[in-house]
């Protein structure tokens, strides 16, 4: 059908699935669910495609081929999020559902290949699995015509005019490289796929409050908040060693977050090997998911909180690197011996951290006229933020710097057209690194999914799943924080780290607890 655009091709090679996992509790009728996922493909073909790759590693678009995969059903464990028994394809099929049952509860997971669909095209899909299966239960179906196949951000700058410029907005992020990116050969047995899943700090419905709140007081962004705050947080923990009261004391609870120490906390820190921020997404195998949720006001586990029998939670880390910096496992050159990775800064407690923060801007709303979330397949520009960071930075005054450095490179139109200077920094054509960046990404507010009388989503997840991982040229984020809100409850999840993954969560909800802590009632 075509070659996949440069924002669309960082996801090829690990055949990266961007997934997103909702708790249903009451009963869930799976021939409705299994008719509902079988209308989804017919009403999107994008989603029965198929992405082949040629002798280059290039990747295609291809037609749907064979019979579509319908919905995986088994019983298991509900308490987390874990690989399929069945394998992920980019060869057979775009769009994957996962169900496991249990009692009168059941996970479902919805995955769909990161180079058709970015965040808000994934979530627009979620909500109409779940509006189709409520009519399905109803008894009230009407088949929608097949959706065109959408267009990656690249084509709509075409048709919008929209020119490459010489800055592409991520200079204050990057490095030239000094030498052209070399892919490692791929291993002689392929490696078996890998799950994605951060760990997450949780915010109560009236800290969330506050700190939209606080952001509204002083004009700036929730996004400009929580990013300030994570830059703090990172900050802190440069140069900390084990055992430092900064990293091992207890949460403050005041802000509505919660209190890591018990026997949970040990349990989810202990696999902190399962490190993808700096290359490749690590490999799980299905008993050893990477994936925890963290606290909840006044001491009480979020996982308590969703569901008083929960057996646990499992131990936590990571995601692909999803659609900022590089895409998952996606080349930086690790030769470039000038490079100093924001975590291997030399840099003792309480000094100023060169920080350099990159993160997507969705373009769809600021187009004109303003484009579907399904009518796009990746639609982010990229923004990039340096700044000298420690944990007494102001975070307000950092806050206002990062929303005033957006506002330029929107009204510059530098935002706009940074798609088109990707091939400078990922994949074979690369001249520049943004490896050791802190990568930032908010998905925003989860919409509200139709369900019928007696069936509540108590719980969502955003995971990411390694079809088939490679080895890669070298690093690129330093870490990576996922933000959303669910339910009106903030939730942060930290993603890979390095030798600071097992200290992040503590330290993010530390900075989020100051932070709601310094607002006004509300």
């Amino acid at each position: 059908m075509r070659e996949l655009a440069p924002s669309e091709q960082r996801f090829v090679r690990h055949a990266t699935y961007t997934g997103r996992s909702v708790l249903v509790e009451g009963e869930l009728d799976i021939p409705a669910l299994r008719s509902a996922f079988e209308a989804l493909l017919r009403a999107h073909p994008i989603l029965r495609c198929r992405i082949g790759e040629d002798a280059a590693g290039t990747g295609h678009l291809l037609r749907p081929a064979g019979s579509a995969v319908g919905a995986w059903v088994r019983t298991g464990d509900t308490a987390t999020v874990r690989l399929p028994e069945e394998s992920l394809d980019p060869s057979v099929q775009l769009a994957y559902l996962d169900v496991v049952t249990e009692n009168d509860r059941a996970r479902v997971t919805f995955y769909a290949h990161h180079s058709v669909a970015d965040a808000g095209h994934c979530v627009a899909l979620l909500a109409r699995l779940w509006d189709r299966y409520t009519g399905e239960v109803s008894g009230v179906v009407e088949d929608a015509a097949p959706q065109e196949y959408p267009r990656p951000l690249e084509w709509y700058a075409a048709r919008h005019g929209i020119p490459r410029s010489a800055v592409s907005g991520l200079e204050s992020a990057s490095r030239p490289l000094a030498h052209p990116p070399v892919l490692p050969p791929d291993p002689p047995t392929p490696a078996p796929a890998a799950l994605a899943r951060p760990e997450r700090t949780i915010l109560s419905p009236e800290a969330t409050a506050r700190i939209v709140e606080l952001g509204r007081r002083h004009g700036v962004t929730v996004n400009a908040l929580l990013t300030a705050a994570l830059l703090r947080a990172y900050a802190g923990e440069i140069g900390l060693e084990p055992g430092d009261s900064a990293r091992d004391g207890a949460w403050r609870h005041g802000a509505g977050v919660g209190e890591p120490g018990d026997r949970h906390a040990a349990e989810r820190r202990d696999p902190h090997s399962c490190d993808v921020g700096r290359g490749d997404v690590e490999q799980q195998r299905a008993s050893g998911q990477c994936g925890a949720v963290s606290g909840e006001p006044g001491g009480r586990w979020v996982a308590e909180w969703r569901d008083p029998h929960s057996r646990g939670v499992g131990p936590g880390d990571a995601e692909s690197r999803n659609q900022h910096g590089a895409g998952p496992g996606e080349p930086d050159d690790e030769r470039d011996s000038g490079r100093r990775d924001s975590y291997s800064h030399d840099a003792r407690p309480g000094d100023s951290v060169p920080l350099r923060c990159v993160y997507p801007v969705d373009m769809r709303a600021r187009l004109n006229p303003p484009i579907a979330a399904a009518d796009g397949t990746n639609m982010a520009g990229l923004a990039a933020f340096a700044a000298d960071v420690t944990t007494a930075t102001d975070v307000i005054e950092l806050a206002q710097r990062i929303s005033a450095r957006l506002r330029h490179d929107l009204a510059e139109g530098i935002v706009q057209q940074s798609v088109l200077h990707f091939p400078e920094f990922f994949g074979p054509t690369a001249i520049h690194s943004l490896a050791g960046h802190i990568a930032v990404t908010n998905t925003g507010r989860v919409p509200y999914f139709r369900t019928p009388p007696g069936l509540t989503l108590t719980d969502y997840e955003i995971v990411y799943l390694s079809a088939h991982p490679r080895p890669s040229a070298g690093p690129s984020a330093a870490v990576t924080f996922l933000v959303y809100t669910f339910a009106d409850r903030l939730c942060v999840g930290v993603l890979g780290g390095g030798p600071l993954a097992a200290r992040l969560p503590s330290a993010v909800g530390r900075e989020l607890a100051d932070l709601a802590a310094v607002c006004i009632d509300v």
